[in-house]
C-alpha cells in the first residue's frame, strides 16, 4: 500500500467515525428533547393577565401603521418601535 493510499483510508477513516459520532450526538439530542416535552400544554396551570384598565396611554408619532415592536432604550425612558 502506498504512503498516499494509506493516507487516503486514514481521512475516510476519520470522517466514518465523525459521522459516527455526529450520529450519537445528535440521538442523544433528541432523547433529551423528549424528556423534556411533554406532549400537551393542556395540563398548564396559569392565571389569565387582567385586561381591565388598558387603554391608549400615549400615541407614538412617526409611524403610518400598526407597531409590531417596542422595547425600551437602554437604560434610558426613551421607547423604541419598530413597524
Amino acid at each position: 500500500m502506498s504512503a498516499a493510499a494509506a493516507g487516503k483510508s486514514s481521512k475516510q477513516q476519520r470522517i466514518a467515525a465523525a459521522k459516527e459520532e455526529a450520529a450519537k450526538l445528535k440521538k442523544q439530542i433528541e432523547d433529551r428533547k423528549a424528556k423534556l416535552f411533554t406532549g400537551s400544554l393542556k395540563g398548564l396551570k396559569h392565571k389569565p393577565m387582567p385586561v381591565s384598565g388598558l387603554g391608549l396611554r400615549k400615541v407614538l408619532r412617526g409611524h403610518y401603521g400598526k407597531v409590531y415592536a417596542v422595547d425600551w432604550a437602554g437604560a434610558d425612558d426613551t421607547l423604541l418601535s419598530a413597524r
